[in-house]
């Protein structure tokens, strides 16, 4: 997710490598396996764009897996967000912040040289989770090297193969 945070301070902490911070005004949020705590007092006022992995590798080119579990600052990512923010921040309605996103976001991926690993992805995500759904035929379906899909599934999924193969099952499930 990218977080716009036109909150009063609020103070993320996260216990597993014991970090407390303030949390800026516009952040990454990627998957959460751990829980974290907001503290909070005051106004609280967010705007969030909910991103699937493809779509936040895509935008800013970073492996998914850094954002695991973690609260990252956006302008260290992608310096245009913090202008992004201004103009959120300084557009009333919410369907004027929603074109101004959509500008964004269009602006951000457009022209941009696509590589084999978004076919590869694609093709990953579509694959049936019938109950045989198994890193071997995973290789097989989209020609890949055991190592060569274990870091396909990192930098675009943020998760292992066998994790991936998991959640398809769960979502089968539902």
């Amino acid at each position: 997710e990218i977080i716009f945070n036109f909150s009063d301070p609020i103070t993320y902490i996260n216990p597993s490598p014991h970090l407390t911070r303030q949390l800026p005004v516009v952040f990454i949020n990627g998957l959460n396996f751990k829980p974290f705590e907001l503290v909070k007092s005051g106004q609280q006022e967010f705007l969030g764009i909910q991103l699937s992995t493809i779509g936040l590798r895509l935008l800013f080119n970073v492996s998914v897996k850094e954002f695991n579990n973690n609260v990252c600052e956006g302008a260290l990512i992608c310096r245009s967000l913090e202008d992004l923010s201004q103009e959120l921040f300084s557009e009333t309605s919410f369907q004027g912040k929603v074109e101004v996103i959509t500008k964004w976001i269009h602006h951000k991926v457009s022209g941009k040289q696509l590589d084999k690993g978004l076919d590869r992805i694609q093709k990953l995500i579509h694959l049936q989770s019938s109950g045989d759904l198994t890193v071997r035929r995973i290789i097989h379906e989209i020609c890949l090297s055991d190592r060569q899909l274990r870091r396909l599934s990192s930098d675009w999924l943020g998760m292992s193969t066998e994790a991936f193969i998991l959640y398809k099952k769960y979502l089968a499930a539902l």
